[in-house]
């Protein structure tokens, strides 16, 4: 496939497009499946023909060196996320999963600066309704020097960060299933409380004043998605002005 360069969510939606297997899954250009990957997977799908994902254990390595694989003896479970997302459901790196192409094969990638992932991921989780979790080394994350994951945060980076925080906790807050208060409270946390914490310690001064302004914008729309008492919505509101971690990290609770 060839495109102009529009950034990972415009590749693999340009890719979803075309998929015509049964399975989706993805590998980034820096990584590596591990040689029995695909293997295990379709062996997973024969096993635990009801589900909807599959994931498997991720490995990491330094760029240079040669990822230890280890064909182990692994465990199995399957858990049922029909009617209720919990903390287990969440879960940054994607790419170790892979997701049937019937049930999930619209859902597109948001075009974000950062962690346009993890949106995905929450609309794939809502649909779910059996999920298998496997102790098995598959994916191998490559650490490499230069990379996205590896380079100083940067104002567009914040905002993606915040951005697809609150996309996910706009598709959990209308979700049919029941969202465990531990999902809602970690990522207020990271809205809240880290979102303070990136602008202050990993922001250039230069980026910090428009970081800032972003922030303050979004608290207005995190008092909505509480949706608690009054007491409490204004509380949120108040961070507008007053950011303190500490208070931050108490709405969560």
């Amino acid at each position: 496939i060839h495109q102009e360069n529009k950034g990972l969510s415009e590749a693999r939606n340009a890719a979803l497009a075309l998929a015509t297997g049964e399975w989706l899954c993805y590998l980034d250009s820096d990584d590596l499946y591990s040689p029995w990957a695909l293997e295990a997977y379709a062996r997973l799908a024969d096993e635990y023909p009801q589900a909807d994902i599959l994931r498997l254990e991720m490995l990491k390595f330094e760029d240079g060196a040669a990822p230890n694989w280890s064909m182990k003896e692994y465990e199995a479970k399957e858990y049922d996320v029909s009617q209720k997302i919990t903390q287990y459901g969440i879960d940054s790196y994607f790419t170790r999963m892979i997701f049937r192409r019937d049930i999930y094969g619209d859902i597109p990638f948001a075009g974000m600066s950062w962690c346009e992932e993890r949106p995905y991921v929450a609309k794939c989780i809502v649909r779910a309704k059996r999920v298998v979790d496997c102790s098995l080394q598959a994916y191998t994350f490559r650490v490499r020097k230069g990379s996205i994951t590896q380079t100083k945060m940067k104002l567009m980076h914040q905002k993606g960060m915040l951005d697809a925080t609150r996309d996910i906790l706009n598709i959990f807050h209308t979700s049919p299933k029941i969202v465990d208060k531990t999902v809602t409270r970690m990522f207020l946390t990271n809205w809240l409380e880290w979102q303070v914490r990136c602008i202050v310690e990993y922001l250039e001064k230069s980026d910090r004043h428009e970081a800032w302004r972003y922030y303050f914008r979004s608290m207005k729309e995190a008092a909505k998605i509480q949706g608690a008492t009054l007491w409490r919505r204004f509380t949120i509101l108040t961070l507008r002005f007053f950011p303190f971690k500490g208070l931050a990290l108490f709405l969560c609770y």
